[in-house]
């Protein structure tokens, strides 16, 4: 986990996701999603409801630290959408960004890190996943990658 790391991460989120729009409800318009780490500061003024979508919200949620070697960890990485359409374009919307972020899986290689061979991902609300699979609040809609960073080797 370095700073370099971190670069490559959030550029890697903005490029799969670069082409696409979605709509953020404040403005009325169709803009990327904002690639957001837990890290960014706290906002100083009145910030209007769905402000933040479209959202690509990253964070390491588990990990290991090694002696005189860096060790793997785990990154959560939620998404999620405004729409003002029907349920079905939601979910079709959100479908569209969570294929899109999946194409991580192309690139592996985040020197010294690589990629987990396998990522897992989940849709609906991130509060209830195990309540209500799949739920969504309309009319936000959302999605999670579990991402496993290993120790990439010289083989």
């Amino acid at each position: 986990m370095t700073e370099l790391f971190f670069a490559t991460l959030k550029a890697c989120l903005g490029d799969l996701t670069k082409d696409l729009r979605f709509l953020h409800k404040p403005s009325g318009t169709l803009i990327a999603p904002q690639i957001i780490d837990v890290m960014m500061d706290r906002p100083t003024a009145p910030v209007e409801e769905g402000d933040e979508y479209p959202l690509v919200r990253w964070m390491i949620y588990e990990g290991e630290f090694r002696r005189m070697s860096a060790a793997p960890f785990k990154v959560l990485v939620d998404a999620g959408i405004y729409t003002d359409g029907s349920v079905v374009e939601g979910n079709a919307e959100i479908s569209r960004l969570c294929s899109a972020l999946g194409g991580i899986v192309e690139n592996p290689r985040f020197a010294p890190y690589k990629l987990g061979p396998v990522v897992r991902f989940t849709l609906g609300a991130p509060e209830s996943p195990d309540k209500n699979p799949g739920v969504q609040p309309h009319p936000y809609y959302h999605c999670r990658l579990f991402l496993e960073f290993l120790v990439a080797g010289g083989h």
